[in-house]
């Protein structure tokens, strides 16, 4: 009894010593619950992402490129949103040049010689300054006023992190790219808006991942385990009235986001789930500005292989064939044998102690770096995973084809992954 009375206040002792010594790190945020979450599916392994001879594997602006979260592709350019708070625009050299070019199309915050450098725990503090640009969509005009457009183009829709939801036209070369301020004050403060699509009608609907922890701690939204993410929509009346309205709150993590095939639906995904919202009913909440109930919520995807970022709706898979299908980009890997989530899941003290303890670097460098795309078809079945074991190619969030080859982001790296050969 006394050696486990002085084992507890030693523990209790050095967790409040690292609470103080990491002070700028707020844990009082956190007040974990068991985190209730699915049995680890069986996932057969591949290295079909794995550089070799048959698989040409390539790094591309390394230390430049940093962070590319979200990917678009229109006619014969490349849009990426980076960590250091810039959306740019690729292309090859030429025509006979696999090399890519970029520039930037405009920078959603400050710039700043830290812009970018501080890693994926922000550890110089910049991402607030700089932005920290996410999802990112080409969407029609209609989101934005007549004379706030500089000039009648293309427009992008990004999604924020610290600056919340922007509009960005002048994309295309020759222009000037300029970024407008979607007012979205009426769904009050927004912590960390991640993903956005845009609907047949007009309307963009965001995901809230947290309403509680920002990106630089997002790891701290699943060590906690509350659902506390919201679905929101913006739209642009008729009469040039800005709305936003809380769609579903009290959601676990959503993340990605696009419209089903059907269009009958919103897919969102929801760490290491992915679930349906009746986009009728969606549009009806949008109207008379209710959230719906949660028992409108429907599964998708019971569970992952992997904790889920972005999804995007292609008509054919990474090799070409045609298919209808869902493109998923996975981050660490929730498969058998094991997973820290799983494990931890039904701890929470262990889960604080954990925050308290670790500095969340080193969380973030506990999780296993593991590099997988998953395919799945129009109705949630597993149609073909990517995988590469070794981790060369980690926390994929997204994935595009341009122009016959597959281009992978991720939040983490710092270079964007052109892959070959599939």
């Amino acid at each position: 009894m006394w050696n486990t009375t002085i084992f507890f206040s030693v523990l209790m002792f050095v967790v409040a010593v690292r609470i103080v010594q990491h002070r700028d790190v707020d844990i009082s945020n956190m007040a974990p619950v068991e985190l209730s979450v699915p049995a680890l599916p069986y996932l057969e392994p591949n290295d079909r992402l794995r550089p070799s001879n048959r698989i040409n594997v390539r790094h591309v602006g390394e230390g430049d490129l940093i962070g590319p979260e979200s990917l678009v592709v229109y006619d014969k350019y490349l849009f990426a949103t980076l960590a250091d708070g810039r959306i740019v625009r690729m292309q090859h050299e030429n025509e006979e040049s696999e090399a890519l070019a970029w520039q930037t199309v405009a920078m959603t915050g400050t710039p700043g010689a830290n812009c970018g450098q501080g890693g994926p725990s922000d550890s110089t503090q910049s991402e607030e300054l700089c932005g920290r640009p996410l999802g990112l969509r080409l969407v029609s005009p209609s989101i934005m006023a007549a004379d706030n457009m500089a000039q009648n183009t293309k427009i992008l829709a990004v999604a924020d992190a610290y600056k919340g939801l922007l509009a960005v036209d002048g994309i295309l070369p020759g222009e000037t790219g300029k970024i407008t301020q979607l007012d979205t004050s009426a769904c009050g403060e927004l912590k960390l808006i991640n993903d956005l699509v845009q609907t047949e009608d007009g309307t963009l609907y965001f995901t809230e991942t947290s309403t509680r922890f920002q990106r630089r701690r997002i790891f701290y939204a699943m060590l906690d385990g509350r659902p506390e993410g919201r679905l929101l929509a913006y739209r642009r009346t008729e009469e040039g009235e800005e709305k936003c309205v809380v769609v579903m709150d009290n959601l676990f993590m959503p993340n990605g986001i696009t419209v089903s095939h059907d269009k009958k639906s919103l897919i969102i995904v929801s760490g290491v789930q992915v679930v349906a919202v009746d986009l009728a009913q969606a549009a009806k909440a949008v109207q008379q500005k209710k959230p719906l109930p949660h028992n409108t919520l429907k599964p998708f995807i019971s569970v992952l292989p992997g904790t889920g970022d972005n999804i995007r709706t292609f008509q054919h898979l990474p090799n070409g064939t045609q298919t209808k299908c869902y493109w998923l980009g996975l981050g660490s890997k929730y498969a058998q044998p094991f997973s820290l989530i799983k494990t931890l899941a039904p701890w929470p003290q262990l889960r604080w102690v954990m925050a308290s303890l670790i500095p969340y670097e080193m969380i973030v460098g506990l999780i296993p770096k593991y590099s997988m795309l998953a395919v799945y078809d129009e109705h949630g079945r597993l149609i073909e995973t990517l995988q590469d074991p070794s981790g060369y190619t980690p926390w994929i969030s997204e994935a595009e084809m341009f122009e016959g080859r597959l281009v992978l982001g991720s939040w983490y790296n710092q270079f964007l992954t052109i892959v070959e050969s599939l």
